[in-house]
């Protein structure tokens, strides 16, 4: 296990929780990921929060809303597709 320190400070009228490079390379955690925090005995547990289905589509839209993935070809038709 790594061990790192960080600091607690004030932010406008929150507390802010500095983290250093070393344990943001650790963590795996990139500028804007969400995060979950959850508390277990004396300590906190901070892991990335996947997005859901909702972020998703905002994200789709916010970005452009262009779909990039390219077409798949299932072959010729066997029914009435059209």
């Amino acid at each position: 296990m790594n061990l790192t320190h960080e600091r607690i400070f004030k932010s406008g009228n929150s507390k802010a929780l500095s983290l250093s490079r070393q344990t943001i390379k650790l963590s795996g955690f990139e500028i804007g990921d969400k995060v979950e925090v959850r508390k277990k005995d004396d300590g906190i547990f901070i892991t990335k929060k996947e997005d859901s289905i909702e972020d998703r589509i905002k994200n789709f839209y916010r970005n452009g809303g262009k779909y990039t993935e390219t077409e798949t070809d299932f072959g010729g038709s066997v029914g009435r597709e059209i």
